[in-house]
């Protein structure tokens, strides 16, 4: 697949909940079997990781979006794409070089690429991950912090790693509107955040009534 560039993102769109307004959109790797179809990651990236192929599956996306994002810009269209990456890309010693490239190559402003990192990856705390953050903040890539309250050391994350953005895992927002635990536990991520100047995206909003409980939390 990844020799025959079968790999290829699919967009899920963020929106304002004031406006409505598409923000950006989150790339989602698909794999376009040749004979079993579209496949989501559930069928394949445990083996992407045992065969050690998660840089070159990330190179292959992020030169896709990269390609995409370069498209819009030409169209006037300046919504950003985010993309996943996890903490044994980032510790792969051509992962800045190969990310600052592409920016310079398809004349792409650095904001406009967001990197989107799990939560769980962090857990090994390769030793250069958080240089590599630091030189893509430094770049203007804007970075998340992915499946937030879902790993072990969340808090710590924050205030090791230059984030902009956290991401409130969907496990919080399916009951927010009945659910008094939800609801207090996204009202006090979003305190934090106000606290620590971060923007906060909440995954998996599928009915008006969250929407309507998470916009008048702000």
């Amino acid at each position: 697949a990844t020799t025959e560039g079968q790999f290829v993102p699919y967009y899920q769109p963020k929106f304002s909940l004031e406006t409505g307004a598409i923000t950006g959109f989150e790339a989602l790797v698909r794999w376009q079997h040749p004979t079993r179809g579209l496949l989501k990651p559930v069928h394949f990236i445990n083996a992407v990781i045992a065969h050690k192929l998660s840089f070159e599956l990330f190179s292959q996306m992020a030169i896709q979006i990269a390609k995409q994002l370069s498209v819009w810009q030409q169209q006037g269209f300046n919504q950003h794409i985010c993309i996943n990456a996890d903490a044994a890309e980032f510790s792969h010693p051509d992962f800045y070089e190969m990310v600052s490239n592409l920016l310079t190559q398809y004349d792409i402003p650095a904001q406009q690429l967001h990197i989107e990192v799990t939560e769980s990856s962090l857990i090994q705390r390769h030793d250069n991950v958080k240089e590599q953050l630091n030189l893509l903040r430094e770049l203007g890539v804007r970075l998340a912090l992915d499946d937030f309250g879902t790993g072990y050391a969340s808090l710590s994350y924050l205030q090791e790693y230059p984030f902009d953005f956290i991401k409130i895992d969907k496990s919080f927002i399916s009951n927010i509107q009945t659910d008094a635990t939800q609801h207090a536990i996204v009202k006090a991520i979003l305190d934090l955040a106000v606290a620590l100047d971060m923007q906060v995206v909440a995954e998996g909003i599928e009915t008006e009534q969250q929407r309507d409980v998470l916009l008048a939390m702000g």
